[in-house]
């Protein structure tokens, strides 16, 4: 369900490089979505698009939001406005 929601109403999307073992680089795109559950907690999912396969990357509830910035990396290509 998480994922769903996160492809369908993303919060932010980046862009960025990685280097492969092999020493090929390949783009990766990074779904963050951020989320309230019945008991008002917070949390985030977040989700990387890797030649065409969704992986999960980390996703748990949280009250602070902090941690996200480290799963902010590359380029920011999209921002839910709101």
């Amino acid at each position: 369900m998480l994922l769903a929601d996160t492809i369908k109403d993303p919060v932010e999307i980046w862009v960025y490089w990685v280097k492969t073992p092999n020493g090929k680089y390949r783009i990766v795109k990074r779904y963050i979505g951020i989320y309230k559950d019945r008991k008002k907690r917070g949390g985030f999912a977040v989700f990387d698009l890797v030649k065409g396969n969704w992986r999960g990357t980390t996703s748990f509830p949280t009250r602070d939001l902090k941690y996200l910035d480290k799963q902010r990396v590359g380029i920011l290509i999209y921002k839910r406005r709101g």
